[in-house]
This record gives structure tokens, C-alpha cells and sequence, in this order.
């Protein structure tokens, strides 16, 4: 913890984070693993396992 932060606390200022320099409210930092989609994303990709190791265990 910078002591600049600690000093800005302690006296009640308003502070900045990097983190709110990158994102704007609302918005993830990571949006490839929480953004739109990115749910439909992961089941279609379960899906497509799933249907893989299903065509391996009928030809085996």
C-alpha cells in the first residue's frame, strides 16, 4: 500500500485506482471471460465436447 493512498484514506480525499483508469462503470476488466457472449461462448464450446467424446465412445 502506497503511502500516498494511505494519507489520501486517513484524510478522506477522493482517490483514483489504476483500475479506474482502464474500465469505465459497469464494464469488465476481463470481458473475454464476462462479457456478452462470453456464457453462450462456453457452452457451445461444452456442447461441441460433449458431442465429440459421444462420437469416440460409439466408435470405440
Amino acid at each position: 500500500m502506497s503511502e500516498e493512498f494511505l494519507r489520501k484514506y486517513e484524510a478522506g480525499e477522493a482517490f483514483g485506482s489504476t483500475l479506474d483508469q482502464v474500465t469505465k462503470p459497469g464494464e469488465s476488466l476481463f470481458p473475454e471471460a464476462h462479457g456478452e457472449g462470453a456464457e453462450k461462448k462456453r457452452k457451445a464450446e461444452r456442447a461441441e465436447e460433449a458431442r465429440r467424446r459421444g462420437q469416440i465412445q460409439a466408435e470405440g
